[in-house]
């Protein structure tokens, strides 16, 4: 809730410094989270991207992600930011200034080749965004995927020991009822559709392809219950997969897929 009348924008844009309150119009709000939901559109293609160690997707990824970032640090970084009753947000453009230096890492491993280093930069650009939202109570449903998919991969670790006792599988379960509960949130909420820019029938498929995880949720649930710790490693190794399948439908693969087509015609003709 970021807070200045929609009247007076205009006349604020103009001026050098601009004081964003989280208790403000919704239409502010939504400018702020379009804009966010834009950069994500940027960000998801290269995390994949790296982690399928596609190299030169991965290296046109970042070119885009740069543009975007550059976009929204330019329109973001001179705001003061606040939160609940007039609190200032301190951290604003030190959060920026992280993420900034982080994408620039990520940009350098890519060229390096170091994907799987350019995918843990980009994943804490992820975190620090989701922390901003939170801070500013902005609700987000891919920080709620994020949250799920954390809680899956601390059922992973876990169950990747070598042994498990009692205690351990206890913990599972208590873990797995978090992630149930996360899960039915991302279930019930809406997805919305202009903030992200999709059509009525992508909202429509998206919806169904999370309402189908949940029969992947029951089989993990029974293999944490039945302490079957192969069972658990598959069945939370399908959710991820599934999970990583509606995270990409929030990203803008297109251009990413045009010019790797344009640079292999253009390779070729040579």
């Amino acid at each position: 809730m970021l807070s200045f009348s929609v009247n007076k924008t205009l006349t604020l844009l103009l001026l050098p410094f601009v004081v964003l309150s989280a208790c403000t119009s919704p239409p502010v709000q939504q400018k702020l989270l379009k804009s966010m939901a834009d950069l994500d559109a940027a960000l998801i293609p290269p995390i994949i991207l790296t982690q399928l160690g596609k190299q030169e997707d991965s290296k046109i990824a970042m070119e885009r992600l740069k543009s975007q970032w550059d976009n929204f640090y330019e329109t973001y970084y001179p705001l003061e930011m606040k939160y609940g009753v007039n609190i200032v947000d301190k951290l604003w453009k030190s959060n920026l200034n992280a993420a900034k230096g982080l994408i620039a890492s990520a940009e350098a491993a890519v060229k390096l080749g170091s994907l799987s280093q350019a995918t843990a930069q980009l994943g804490k650009v992820e975190n620090i965004f989701r922390e901003i939202r939170r801070q500013h109570g902005l609700p987000y449903i891919l920080d709620d995927m994020l949250d799920f998919s954390d809680a899956i991969k601390e059922i992973e670790t876990r169950c990747a020991q070598k042994k498990l006792n009692e205690r351990d599988f206890a913990q599972l379960r208590q873990t797995f009822d978090q992630a149930g509960k996360t899960w039915e949130k991302i279930c019930a909420e809406p997805i919305n559709g202009k903030l992200f820019g999709f059509t009525p029938e992508k909202v429509k498929a998206l919806k169904k392809k999370i309402r189908a995880e949940n029969t992947a949720l029951e089989g993990l649930s029974s293999s944490i219950y039945a302490a079957n710790k192969e069972a658990i490693l598959s069945a939370a190794a399908a959710i991820q997969n599934d999970l990583v399948q509606i995270i990409r439908a929030f990203g803008d693969f297109n251009p990413i897929i045009e010019k790797v087509k344009q640079e292999k015609k253009r390779s070729s003709r040579k």
